[in-house]
């Protein structure tokens, strides 16, 4: 399924030029199902996995689709926009049903303001209306993974959300970067490349914390900006 269907929608999510975040979703992917596949051991039906690598890599691949379903559905909408395409409005609509469910609960009356916009006439179409609205969801994703408890420290579900906030932190950055200057998106990202390892040490307490409350505040920032009354890893927005 990846290589014969989905790397190209990644392929196509790494080459976007509406934003000027670096790109690597194919690559992620790669990787991902190359060390998930490495922390696979023995025959079915007594395959054994480890438990530091494939739930970890898993969320890679899924979340990584996400940011390729997220770039290439706000590039369609521009297209469709621009060139008053009804194909490619009917392409984003499509793409947003591979990301709609993580809407649902955080920002749930996005869903349908999106599948109104995208199924209206070509022409009406505000990519950055869409950008907002799915942004709104993933940013509350990703401030769920910014901060941890000491229990899950040291132990592989606390590396696993660890890695996933970070697939949802690459997939906010162009957002981020557009509309909080302040923000420093390269450290941002850097930090979070960090970020899982501190985790899976589990030792450094200070360090984890401190890291933690910075990448809380940059995407409680990015959460102002898209106009989320109070900074939330869950709550939903009214309608």
């Amino acid at each position: 399924m990846w290589t014969g269907a989905l790397r190209s929608l990644a392929l196509a999510g790494d080459a976007v030029t509406w934003h000027s975040v670096d790109e690597t979703i194919v690559a992620d992917i790669d990787d991902a199902f190359a060390a998930g596949h490495d922390g696979l051991s023995g025959e079915p039906p007594a395959t054994a996995l480890d438990d530091w690598r494939v739930p970890a890599s898993k969320q890679i691949v899924e979340k990584s689709l996400f940011r390729a379903a997220q770039r290439n559905l706000i590039d369609l909408a521009t297209a469709a926009r621009d060139n008053d395409d009804e194909v490619a409005a009917r392409r984003a609509h499509a793409l947003f049903g591979v990301v709609e469910d993580r809407l649902d609960g955080r920002n749930t009356p996005g869903i349908a303001q999106i599948q109104a916009m995208l199924s209206g006439e070509p022409a009406a179409i505000d990519p950055d209306t869409l950008l907002t609205e799915l942004d709104i969801a993933f940013a509350k994703r990703t401030r769920a993974y910014a901060a941890i408890a000491d229990e899950d420290l040291g132990v592989p579900a606390g590396y696993k959300s660890a890695v996933e906030g970070r697939t949802y932190a690459r997939l906010i950055a162009p957002g981020l970067a557009a509309r909080v200057p302040t923000a420093n998106v390269a450290a941002f990202l850097g930090e979070w490349e960090a970020y899982p390892e501190l985790v899976r040490a589990g030792t450094d307490l200070e360090t984890i914390h401190a890291l933690s409350q910075r990448l809380v505040d940059t995407v409680c920032a990015y959460q102002a900006a898209l106009g989320v009354a109070a900074c939330t890893p869950e709550a939903d927005e009214a309608e």
